[in-house]
């Protein structure tokens, strides 16, 4: 049985395939602003670890097919309850397919909680078009046999079949992974530690987080799955914000020991001459190399610092 272990931090803080969600380009440049805002502190602080415990636990899945995902019952992600529609990617035999309410509502709770954890209170819920926009997305990548935010029609597919207009907004839009079941892959774009490039911007993880976030959806076939992230509704609200991940309240197994520590900073923030320094409570070694991203992936900046102990 695997058990959640759930800390008080002292300081703020068969190859598998995940790619980097992020909005178009134009749509990110629009939004920055050029500013001089100094940081005094996290905006948005952890509640304590007894109440990431109680949020965690205090869920219950309405699968009946469930196993034991650190110490909770949520859906057994190879059931046939985890789909509403079997999806089938013989084009001859071809159903899109569509993941259960069940199994969107268990993979949100792991969403949530990571959220919570990290003090942002507003929870997220499972929307209906961005639910089907993520399916067609996984489908179509599945069809493909690749991992793309932009993918071609697949070879020999009809366009209306696949869903292929719904298949090109939902990939765009989300975050996108093959090799995962539904429940691991929402904590691998939490962990973001798969690649020099997602370790570095933790790209997957600023949009799971993203404070102005409402409404998400997640795809599936029998290999690669999306989660819709991106609403395109952003009108400043992260501006003024500063986070952590994980914050003063860590959940040791939606991290890893490859993860990085990240900051977050809304687009007021100018970090071009930011210096870091990071120091290990436990061995007082001081480290002050770190990674710092000024685009805007969950209409957040960042600064992030690799971590080889586990937290």
């Amino acid at each position: 049985q695997r058990q959640m272990c759930i800390r008080d931090r002292s300081a703020p803080a068969a190859k598998k395939e995940v790619a980097v969600a992020s909005p178009k380009e134009e749509d990110v440049e629009e939004n920055i602003v050029e500013a001089d805002n100094v940081s005094n502190g996290l905006t948005i602080t952890s509640p304590s670890a007894e109440e990431v415990k109680a949020y965690w636990s205090n869920y219950e899945s309405k699968a009946t097919d469930t196993i034991d995902y650190y110490g909770l019952n949520l859906i057994n992600p190879e059931s046939k309850e985890a789909f509403a529609s079997m999806p089938n990617a013989d084009l001859n035999k071809f159903n899109l397919g569509a993941v259960s309410n069940i199994a969107q509502e268990d993979a949100l709770h792991i969403v949530n909680t990571a959220r919570f954890a990290s003090g942002i209170k507003n929870e997220l819920t499972v929307g209906k078009k961005q639910a089907q926009f993520a399916q067609a997305a996984s489908m179509v990548n599945r069809l493909n046999l690749q991992v793309d935010h932009f993918p071609g029609l697949p070879a020999g597919a009809n366009s209306d079949l696949v869903k292929y207009e719904n298949a090109t907004i939902g990939a765009a839009n989300s975050n996108l992974s093959s090799g995962f079941n539904l429940l691991d892959s929402v904590l691998e774009y939490l962990k973001d530690d798969l690649g020099d490039e997602n370790q570095a911007e933790v790209g997957h993880r600023r949009w799971v987080l993203n404070p102005a976030e409402t409404e998400v959806g997640f795809g599936l076939t029998d290999e690669y799955s999306a989660m819709y992230v991106n609403n395109n509704e952003y009108d400043g609200e992260n501006e003024d914000l500063v986070y952590a991940y994980p914050g003063q309240t860590a959940i040791s197994e939606f991290h890893s020991e490859n993860s990085s520590l990240s900051l977050m900073f809304g687009e007021n923030f100018d970090l071009t001459n930011a210096k870091v320094s990071v120091t290990d409570l436990q061995t007082g070694e001081v480290r002050n190399d770190a990674h710092i991203d000024q685009s805007l992936k969950g209409w957040v900046k960042s600064i992030t610092c690799l971590l080889y102990t586990s937290p």
